[in-house]
């Protein structure tokens, strides 16, 4: 298509020459400019396409903070196959990039990955309506309640009544968004819910976080 548009440019330019400057153009020195012309555009197009996947694939690797007065919180969960249990963890921060709340809880195991995965961006938003917080950013590695929650997929499992909680929580924020990250941005997140397997009822710490937990985040950074 670009090489069309190129031909159809090239002998526009060489009919307004032969009619207003009487000039006799060569039509395949017409047709090296026009391949000449695509050949530049593709590459540079390619350098930027690049330099934006580049990009893209380092914000994925990477934990951002959020926008200044918005409170960004990351959730995952941990199962514990012998005691068929699972530990949610969500770890809240602030603009500065600086850990505000961590929480963790114990429920048991209802025989879904997702549905585990569901409970804890559940957790989340159940943390950040009791701190009050008004502008949030909820983050989850699962890619699929991700969209169950923005509304990109569908489903009648009982998954279902976990994804209608968090819809129905979010309505009473400002500002509120459910992002799907990498793995590798939701480490604390991770393993805190890793560490919460010891806990026997829900903590919430809200800037004093016990020196264990302090400890593993630190580690994270090493």
């Amino acid at each position: 298509m670009e090489l069309v548009v190129a031909y159809w440019w090239v002998a526009w330019n060489a009919r307004n020459k032969k009619i207003f400057e009487g000039k006799k153009v060569n039509h395949l020195v017409s047709a090296a400019k026009a391949e000449a012309v695509v050949g530049a555009f593709q590459r540079v197009r390619k350098v930027g396409d690049n330099a934006l996947k580049s990009r893209s694939e380092k914000c994925k690797k990477q934990w951002e903070p959020p926008p200044f007065g918005t409170y960004k919180i990351n959730v995952d969960a941990a199962i514990h196959v012998g005691a068929q249990t699972v530990g949610l963890g969500a770890v809240v921060r602030g603009s500065d990039g600086k850990i505000v709340l961590a929480a963790v809880k114990t429920v048991p195991f209802r025989g879904e990955v997702r549905y585990s995965e569901a409970e804890v961006v559940d957790w989340g938003v159940q943390v950040a309506t009791e701190a009050k917080l008004q502008s949030v950013i909820v983050e989850t590695d699962c890619l699929e309640v991700t969209n169950l929650v923005n509304k990109k997929l569908g489903s009648r499992t009982k998954i279902f009544w976990v994804i209608s909680e968090i819809q129905s929580m979010c309505r009473q924020f400002e500002f509120v968004r459910i992002e799907h990250i990498s793995r590798t941005c939701n480490l604390e997140a991770h393993c805190l819910a890793k560490f919460d397997i010891d806990f026997k009822e829900p903590a919430v710490w809200a800037n004093e976080i016990p020196q264990a937990v302090l400890d593993v985040f630190t580690k994270l950074k090493q």
